[in-house]
């Protein structure tokens, strides 16, 4: 971006994004959860508690959904069984303790910008949600 350019709010969202998901799994790790890959990471936030269609995941993550489920497979995190997903005990306690994470992240946000600023972040979030 030249000098002097105000940044779009697409690219400040993909920073905070890039940014959030960083420090979740690095507090992941904390936790004993290494190995979590990035790019199947999304999967833990639309996999139903109660198991999930793999034809149903698929619109809602990037990439080829197979290879996401069969490396949280591989890694004793969800289990397959034709196009049903489950988590495992392990996946179970990842997803809690991500959601943890997650709550600490979010307070840490709003100590840092103030809570009405980002309970209106929230907010605005929320109305552009598709």
């Amino acid at each position: 971006m030249p000098r002097g350019e105000t940044l779009s709010a697409g690219s400040l969202l993909f920073d905070v994004r890039r940014a959030l998901l960083e420090e979740l799994l690095e507090r992941l790790a904390l936790e004993g959860f290494t190995d979590i890959p990035l790019a199947a990471s999304g999967l833990f936030r639309h996999i139903d508690l109660d198991g999930s269609l793999k034809s149903d995941l698929a619109v809602l993550v990037e990439g080829d959904i197979e290879a996401l489920v069969a490396k949280l497979d591989d890694l004793g995190y969800a289990r397959s069984e034709g196009d049903r997903v489950q988590f495992t005990e392990r996946g179970r306690e990842a997803v809690e303790t991500g959601q943890k994470a997650l709550a600490e992240i979010e307070q840490s946000w709003a100590e840092r910008v103030g809570q009405e600023r980002f309970d209106t972040f929230r907010d605005v979030l929320e109305q552009l949600r598709p």
